[in-house]
């Protein structure tokens, strides 16, 4: 009878964690499709992408040295968050590399590297070979430039 009550009590406990973590989510996902009256100046885009987080409640992470010396235009008007975003991350050049709701990471876009470019962006694979050298263990301990190292 006790087991059976402590089942019954986990069934329960499991049952409202789910139907919590349920409401948490929609209640996330309605908070991104409902429409916000934002009213962001006409301003450097770091400003602008603060104002932008303050206004929608949405945690903004960006590099502030790829926004640097940009302008964006003003934004105003009833838009979901995703609309504000799209014409924010247009205006600076960003792009948003993460987007769970409640934090957006928005990064530079990636250029050449050492390793080359495809055409496509993709980072080809950059082989790297080396070779071990001998020494002549006579000159460690003569030589005093090798004597400076040890």
């Amino acid at each position: 009878m006790k087991r059976d009550r402590q089942i019954a009590r986990r069934r329960l406990k499991t049952a409202l964690l789910g139907g919590a973590a349920a409401m948490l989510m929609a209640g996330a996902a309605m908070a991104q499709d409902a429409s916000i009256r934002f009213d962001i100046a006409a301003q450097d885009a770091g400003s602008a992408l603060n104002d932008f987080s303050r206004q929608s409640g949405v945690r903004v992470l960006f590099p502030y040295d790829a926004v640097a010396g940009k302008r964006v235009q003003a934004l105003r008007g009833d838009m979901t968050v995703q609309q504000a975003l799209d014409v924010l991350t247009r205006a600076t050049g960003l792009q948003v590399a993460q987007n769970d709701g409640q934090t957006v990471t928005l990064t530079a876009p990636q250029s050449g590297s050492a390793a080359g470019d495809g055409a496509d962006g993709t980072v080809q694979a950059l082989v790297v070979t080396a070779q071990k050298r001998e020494e002549n263990r006579t000159c460690r301990s003569r030589c005093r430039h090798l004597r400076r190292k040890i």
